[in-house]
């Protein structure tokens, strides 16, 4: 199974401008995203059902300016609410 996920959007709110490396931001993300779904998967009946307008994780708390653990956090929110059903837009 092929599993594509494109975010077209990263909205943190709280956060200063400039506060955080964005690409090192993007990169924690990405791979720990593929890590936990290359795990876990989907839910079985997520597989099918297409896009979502947003999703919105749990608060963060990774220390300010750490970029890689921010990212770990935020595809761990991410991931959860892939893995249960939702409201796919």
């Amino acid at each position: 199974m092929t599993i594509r996920v494109h975010i077209e959007s990263l909205i943190l709110e709280g956060l200063p401008s400039g506060a955080l490396d964005t690409a090192q931001l993007g990169s924690a993300v990405q791979a720990e995203l593929g890590r936990l779904l290359g795990e876990a998967g989907l839910h079985p009946g997520l597989a099918s059902r297409g896009t979502f307008r947003s999703v919105q994780g749990a608060p963060l708390r990774a220390p300010a300016g750490r970029a890689g653990p921010l990212g770990v956090q935020i595809a761990s929110a991410i991931h959860g609410a892939l893995t249960v059903p939702g409201d796919p837009a």
